[in-house]
């Protein structure tokens, strides 16, 4: 169905959204530091990206930079506790497509995640 790459500090989360998206027929790949997950997307190719904001390592929106500057049609969602106003408008403005604020709907982001693989 296609590949997906998760990239957040929280362990839990990433397994849990890896299970249930591994039983929708999806790839997966996780990573829980920025470092880590920017070496991932060059070499895992990902279609999509779910990204915190909060990582060790790199900065999600730094790290966002450096992804879009690798691929300019990277389609990266933005997974945060930190949903506010200056975050959304910088996450949309570098680049992200969509924003999520935690705690997470899987069933919402796999639905979006299938929008953006049928585009």
């Amino acid at each position: 169905m296609g590949k997906i790459l998760i990239i957040d500090k929280d362990e839990s989360l990433c397994n849990e959204f890896s299970n249930f998206l591994t039983q929708k027929g999806y790839e997966v790949s996780s990573a829980h530091d920025g470092k880590v997950g920017f070496s991932l997307f060059k070499t895992f190719v990902p279609d999509v990206v779910l990204l915190a904001i909060d990582l060790p390592g790199i900065e999600g929106l730094h790290l966002l930079d450096w992804i879009i500057s690798i691929n300019n049609n990277a389609k990266v969602i933005i997974i945060s506790a930190f949903g506010t106003y200056t975050n959304v408008k910088l996450a949309f403005k570098k680049g992200a497509i969509d924003f999520f604020v935690k705690p997470l709907d899987m069933k919402n982001i796999e639905s979006k995640i299938k929008n953006i693989l049928l585009k």
